[in-house]
């Protein structure tokens, strides 16, 4: 299940460098449970490496759909590839709005939710 893991990483990583992208990890656990519901890999080992491996880690910098950047906060005990994300002031972003992929540029470039 590891080294399926760190080959999709790995897949995703390539293709973000080879486009100019930022990585968008949540597509890798897209791929696992295509795998998972196809029996490739075993579902039940699937929801133990979720817990174990966050997708996205505390106070990690996220593009938003809307164009702002939030900060992830906290997991979300439901959908573990759907973090908690709350703007610099703390507040939190609603759930229709979307994580588009990690943000690594500095943080004066974007527009930074809820400001």
């Amino acid at each position: 299940m590891a080294s399926v893991y760190d080959y999709c990483l790995y897949k995703s990583k390539e293709n973000c460098e080879n486009n100019n992208i930022s990585p968008i990890f949540s597509d890798v656990i897209l791929i696992m449970n295509q795998l998972a519901n196809k029996g490739v890999i075993y579902s039940g080992l699937l929801k133990y490496l979720y817990e174990v491996l966050p997708v996205y880690q505390y106070g990690q910098k996220v593009e938003l759909d809307d164009g702002t950047v939030g900060i992830v906060s906290n997991t979300n005990t439901l959908d573990k590839t759907k973090p908690v994300v709350v703007d610099l002031n703390g507040n939190p972003v609603p759930d229709d709005i979307l994580i588009v992929g990690n943000y690594t540029g500095d943080i004066t470039e974007k527009k930074v939710a809820g400001l």
